[in-house]
């Protein structure tokens, strides 16, 4: 009212002017003018007019809070969205960087094979001046085969080995946390696998061995294990398995107390390699990579592969189901410099930079995640042929597994021997039964030696055989890749839907495999069972291959050759060593009367104590298939129905040498009635 007051009594003073009456001091302050009934009505009005109600203050309230909720929420998706984009470059960046490093080695290779083709062009036109012919394999005038074409290439890509039956021979490295191998059917699960998949090095966590108390982890493949165990308790613990053929010779080795790491040093094939495998606590992931891995600058040489579970999603995007993790930001970022400072590269993501594939689902959180992981330095990236995530079966993990180029070569044919266990099948007995008459029906003509006939029924029944073993296999599998296929296709459901009727199914299926996996376990153990203690105590093939040791202890690496240098490739070595056994053995002596020849067909023809059957020789096939072959009567009517003549003349094909094991002499001379 005090506003009121002053803008009512300002008009009415002016309105009076000098009309007014004089009034003292007193008079003037103890009775001001009073404001009419109009001025009130007017000023209430006016402030009516401008007023604010509550509902009104309420609506606007809502209306910012929506607006500024709105804006939020944008501005969150924007940043969320840059986010990703920012990844999405970094994965291309890393793409485009791998691929102009393949760009550049398939450049340098296909230099060094169009320098090579010329070389080899030039050599076959050299020859074909003097042969009349212009290139191997292919008429006069004729353009080169393809087979010419391939042949090159393969002289250009390895031109050592173009004249050998040898082939490069890949690294296969697999990672895989087993979640507890103390149980025996657990152990034969993982070697089973590993055998199948022929996997050269193994990286495995959460063995779960306590110290002093580890069981045995090898089998014939995989002969030795280096274990890394917990001190006190059954938990944690990693080990690294090489397979036998690999040769792995070991330098030095890191484990760590309390069986979290294991570094190992060693050389294949002369090349250095640093293996090295960890898992990481579900906690405090970042701290313990940064201080394990912190030795790794001083301990590696060569070649470094580190795999294992690292229990972190290192791209959180694209590597977990959800898109985000529960791990902070600040630790993957200092878990992803630290690997930036080893230079280390995931092999897998370098493979695939934009797919999506998960190693382990967290029953806990209902999500997938990556966190099981092969590096490799980011110089060897180009070694890379594939990286790939299996499916998890025996385990809660899916194994990664790589395969890298390798200084190591193998036989390009496999050298056959023939299955015992096919023989006792008598469905396979009758097919042999059958395969052999046929075959000694329609040869026994009596134009051919016998012993012609005999060496050659030996390639015509191994053809029968290897078709009955495959026929075998693949039935006896069959039940398993079902099994797989069916949990790999629930997998994938269930990454999509996360419906838990789909997850009951799979871990049905699971058990269903593990159960098939059990019983075949334990028929082999009841298998070795009776061989041992059949063969116990007796000097055979149990005996010769227990005293037989390693083979890679007697393989020769490189060899000085007789004119001082040192080669490694295998043709070379076995011709220096050709060479040396020739000259060795090239004693000249006078040559056998005929009257000694005699003696010894006749020897020949009646052994003195004839066995029960023959022994196996050098020619893949054992003693058991002799055995078998000779107690039906199925192939002595056919070789010689009777004894020949001690006065006729003994006749072997000319690869046969009286001192070779590869025609069974008893067995050929042995008659029906014998």
């Amino acid at each position: 009212m005090d506003g009121f007051l002053q803008t009512s009594q300002g008009p009415s003073r002016e309105a009076h002017g000098s009309k007014m009456a004089p009034v003292s001091p007193a008079s003037s302050c103890s009775e001001p003018d009073q404001p009419t009934l109009a001025d009130i009505g007017a000023e209430i009005r006016r402030l009516a007019a401008n007023m604010v109600t509550k509902a009104d203050l309420q609506s606007l309230t809502a209306t910012l809070t929506a607006s500024l909720t709105s804006a939020v929420s944008a501005l969150r998706t924007d940043m969320e969205a840059q986010d990703g984009r920012i990844q999405m470059l970094e994965t291309q960046a890393l793409e485009s960087q791998r691929r102009a490093t393949a760009a550049d080695t398939a450049l340098t290779r296909q230099g060094n094979m169009l320098l090579a083709q010329r070389r080899q062009i030039e050599g076959l036109d050299n020859r074909s001046r003097r042969s009349n012919i212009r290139r191997r394999g292919s008429t006069r005038h004729q353009a080169p085969t393809r087979r010419v074409n391939k042949t090159l290439k393969d002289m250009a890509n390895h031109p050592h080995q173009s004249q050998m039956a040898y082939k490069p021979d890949p690294l296969r490295i697999t990672t895989m946390n087993c979640r507890g191998l103390n149980i025996p059917e657990r152990r034969s699960h993982l070697l089973r696998e590993l055998t199948s998949k022929r996997i050269s090095i193994a990286f495995l966590q959460e063995t779960q061995f306590k110290e002093g108390h580890a069981p045995p982890l090898k089998s014939k493949h995989y002969p030795t294990a280096a274990l890394s165990n917990h001190p006190t308790a059954r938990k944690a613990g990693v080990a690294v398995l090489t397979h036998a053929q690999l040769q792995f010779q070991e330098v030095e080795r890191l484990v760590d107390p309390n069986g979290r790491y294991l570094f190992i040093k060693g050389d294949i094939q002369n090349r250095r390699y640093t293996l090295v495998t960890i898992y990481a606590p579900n906690n405090n992931q970042s701290h313990f990579i940064r201080k394990s891995l912190s030795n790794l600058s001083s301990f590696t040489e060569g070649t470094l592969i580190v795999g294992g579970d690292i229990n972190v999603p290192l791209i959180p995007l694209i590597d977990s189901s959800t898109g985000h993790s529960s791990i902070t930001q600040g630790t993957i970022r200092s878990i992803q410099k630290t690997l930036k400072n080893l230079r280390l590269v995931d092999c897998w993501r370098a493979m695939h930079p934009a797919d999506r594939e998960y190693t382990h689902y967290s029953v806990i959180h209902k999500r997938y995640a990556r966190i099981d992981y092969i590096f490799l330095q980011q110089e060897h990236l180009d070694a890379i042929q594939t990286a790939e995530i299996g499916t998890a079966s025996w385990s809660d993990h899916g194994p990664v597994t790589l395969q890298m180029d390798s200084p190591r070569v193998r036989p390009t044919t496999r050298s056959w021997r023939l299955q015992d266990s096919l023989l006792l099948d008598p469905s396979v007995k009758e097919k042999v039964s059958e395969e052999l008459t046929s075959y000694f029906t329609l040869n026994e003509t009596g134009d051919l030696p016998a012993t012609t006939i005999w060496e050659a029924h030996k390639s015509v029944l191994r053809g029968t055989l290897m078709r009955l073993a495959s026929q075998k296999k693949r039935e006896s599998r069959k039940h398993i890749t079902d099994l797989l296929t069916r949990i790999t296709t629930l997998e994938l459901q269930h990454k999509r839907s996360q419906l838990e009727g789909t997850y009951k199914e799979l871990l049905e299926a699971r058990r269903s495999l593990h159960t098939h996996m059990t019983k075949r376990h334990y028929s082999s153990i009841q298998r070795s069972k009776a061989f041992f203690y059949q063969h116990a105590n007796k000097g055979g093939r149990l005996l010769a291959r227990m005293l037989r040791g390693p083979q890679g202890m007697t393989q020769v690496h490189k060899l000085r050759t007789s004119d001082g240098t040192i080669t490694q490739f295998p043709d070379k070595i076995a011709s220096e060593f050709r060479t040396f056994y020739a000259s060795l053995y090239n004693i000249p002596g006078p040559t056998l009367p005929e009257e000694t020849e005699t003696q010894i067909a006749t020897a020949v023809r009646n052994p003195k104590e004839p066995q029960d059957h023959p022994q196996t020789g050098t020619d893949a096939w054992s003693d058991t298939y002799y055995a078998v072959v000779t107690d039906d009567g199925t192939t002595s009517p056919f070789i010689l129905p009777y004894p020949p003549s001690p006065s006729s003349p003994l006749l072997f094909p000319p690869s046969f040498s009286l001192t070779s094991s590869s025609i069974n002499t008893h067995l050929l001379f042995k008659t029906p009635q014998q």
